[in-house]
């Protein structure tokens, strides 16, 4: 059977997040990763807050879910600036693959806690998926793989993967409980507002040059697109295959990075493209 809700969601998550994160990465250039993310996260925060008081109004909901939302977010935030460690001072072709690797344990625990199952097809195609994004991200450079930089970035890659794999889980049981729109303003809210006490604290600035403002604007606006399909998807009935789909974005930002930056691609990236583009259909026609 075609699942066209499927395909129109996968597609419209790994584009949108896609182009968010090949805009992301231009951006951070300019002004630095913690930076661009901070202001990325207000807008995104602002454009699903108007959405939902206009769309669906504020819900009533247990003060427990909201307490499990914001530890999420305080985890997620923890988990980007692991993320951000580990590029500094690990190998970076390491540290993403295995950073991007974080869907496994969020399919991981929803077969255990969520009681998910998944027809064969599904399977080979979150395979396909997961593989090909972790090739998509990485070069495999073979450089400098051994020694201290290797040992110093492995702990904070393995962090993040751990803690992005659940806090896309609680987000997946949240959003089937009290709804995506709400779910995921707490998340972001708490994101950003983590990025603004870590930032005093540490004493590093966020603000920008105006002319960095529209950047930042298209950032949050992909990203708001990409995770209100998510959230659809959720809701739809495709716990599972959401998360997969979400880690696979980075296949799409390096054919737009090739397409329009003229950067080349190796071997393996195009495998990982290959492979990303093969699980999306073995995942629609399930």
């Amino acid at each position: 059977m075609f699942n066209i809700l499927a395909l129109v969601l996968g597609i419209a998550i790994m584009v949108f997040f896609g182009a968010s994160d090949f805009v992301g990465a231009k951006t951070s250039r300019k002004v630095g990763a913690r930076r661009a993310a901070f202001w990325a996260l207000v807008f995104q925060a602002i454009i699903l807050t108007t959405t939902l008081l206009i769309f669906y109004g504020v819900p009533s909901v247990q003060l427990s879910y909201i307490a499990v939302l914001v530890l999420s977010g305080v985890l997620g935030s923890a988990a980007f600036l692991s993320y951000y460690k580990g590029m500094e001072v690990g190998v970076v072709s390491i540290v993403v693959p295995i950073a991007s690797s974080w869907s496994v344990i969020t399919v991981i625990l929803s077969v255990i806690f969520l009681n998910q199952q998944l027809i064969f097809s599904e399977i080979v195609g979150i395979i396909l998926l997961i593989v090909g994004g972790i090739f998509a991200t990485s070069d495999f450079v073979r450089r400098d793989l051994k020694g201290s930089r290797f040992s110093k970035g492995l702990p904070y890659a393995i962090f993040s993967m751990l803690a992005w794999g659940l806090v896309f889980f609680i987000l997946n049981i949240m959003i089937l409980k009290i709804g995506g729109i709400f779910s995921t303003v707490l998340l972001l809210s708490t994101y950003w507002f983590y990025y603004l006490i870590y930032s005093k604290a540490t004493g590093q600035k966020l603000s920008i040059p105006f002319g960095i403002i529209p950047y930042a604007l298209a950032i949050g606006l992909f990203e708001t697109i990409g995770i209100t399909s998510y959230t659809l998807g959720v809701d739809a009935g495709n716990v599972l295959i959401m998360a997969p789909l979400v880690a696979s974005a980075p296949a799409v930002t390096i054919v737009l990075a090739h397409l329009l930056l003229k950067e080349r691609l190796n071997k393996l990236q195009y495998v990982g493209i290959g492979s990303v583009i093969l699980g999306l259909i073995l995942i629609a026609i399930a």
